[in-house]
C-alpha cells in the first residue's frame, strides 16, 4: 500500500514538474509578445497625443 502511495505521489511530482516546464515555455512565448503591444501601445498614445494638440 505504501508503494502504492509513493508511485502516486511521484507521478504527481513529475506531472507538476511538466506543467511548470510548459508554463515557463508559454511565459518564454508570450513576454516578447506583451512588452512589443506595450511599446505599440505608447507609441500610439504619443502619436495621439500630437494628433490631438494640431487640431
Amino acid at each position: 500500500m505504501s508503494q502504492e502511495t509513493t508511485f502516486q505521489q511521484a507521478v504527481t511530482v513529475a506531472d507538476h514538474e511538466r506543467r511548470l516546464k510548459d508554463l515557463e515555455k508559454d511565459v518564454s512565448t508570450i513576454k516578447p509578445i506583451v512588452y512589443n503591444t506595450a511599446s505599440s501601445v505608447k507609441q500610439i498614445e504619443k502619436s495621439v497625443e500630437k494628433n490631438g494638440t494640431e487640431q
